[in-house]
């Protein structure tokens, strides 16, 4: 019996040793259940707005995202539009929010010198400015803002073109802004539309910082485009 018994066991030690040194990576492995995730959604140029972005940004952003965001209509301002352009100033926070009145007068007196954008029935920008009695072949963009939510969309671009288009076919032949050396974003947004439409660009000093009460505002500067002419 002992000697049956060694037998088996001879013949058993090659079986086990070979099943021992099976690597473990050749058992099969239990697959694993696929998680199933919702789609990414793939994001609106607004949700970069939390990344430092400026109107600087909305010049130079890419626009493959833009498809994605409802398109703005952009039109003449109206007496409503008034009280919605002063949330979106103090909404902004970069810019001197005036009184509602003074707005008031732009959407109403100065509605030909202005032009609002509006996404499914909310105003989220605007450009506002008027025509200098001195100087009525020239458009002063007084102010121009877009909502956060919605920068990168290059509103700001179009608003400033569809305003220059509208103008100059009454006359205009130069639009002017007055930027601080620190808002290096809109003397960008204006730069970028004189170079599209290879017209100079000139600076000239419009304010001095103690001109302004309070004493923590920089000198103005004026910029100068023109004569404009069609856009390319």
């Amino acid at each position: 019996m002992s000697e049956t018994n060694n037998i088996i066991s001879a013949l058993n030690q090659p079986l086990m040793r070979a099943i021992l040194a099976k690597p473990l990576c050749h058992r099969r492995r239990r697959r694993a259940r696929p998680t199933l995730r919702p789609a990414a959604r793939r994001p609106c140029s607004a949700d970069r707005a939390g990344e430092g972005e400026t109107l600087e940004d909305a010049i130079k952003i890419s626009t493959d995202l833009a498809p994605t965001c409802a398109e703005a209509t952009l039109r003449r301002p109206a007496v409503g539009d008034a009280a919605k352009v002063w949330r979106l100033v103090r909404e902004v926070g970069s810019l001197d929010a005036n009184s509602p009145y003074a707005y008031l007068l732009l959407c109403s007196d100065f509605a030909d010198t202005g032009i609002v954008a509006e996404t499914r029935g909310r105003l989220v920008g605007f450009a506002l400015g008027y025509r200098p009695p001195a100087r009525p072949d020239t458009l002063f963009v007084w102010q121009i803002a877009v909502s956060p939510e919605h920068r990168g969309e290059r509103i700001a671009s179009r608003l400033l073109g569809e305003l220059i288009e509208r103008t100059r076919s009454r006359g205009v032949r130069f639009v002017e802004a007055t930027v601080t050396p620190g808002n290096r974003a809109s003397a960008a947004l204006f730069r970028g539309v004189a170079q599209r439409r290879g017209v100079p660009v000139r600076e000239i000093p419009a304010f001095s910082h103690a001109l302004f009460p309070g004493g923590d505002h920089e000198d103005e500067i004026r910029l100068r485009i023109g004569p404009v002419t069609a856009a390319g």
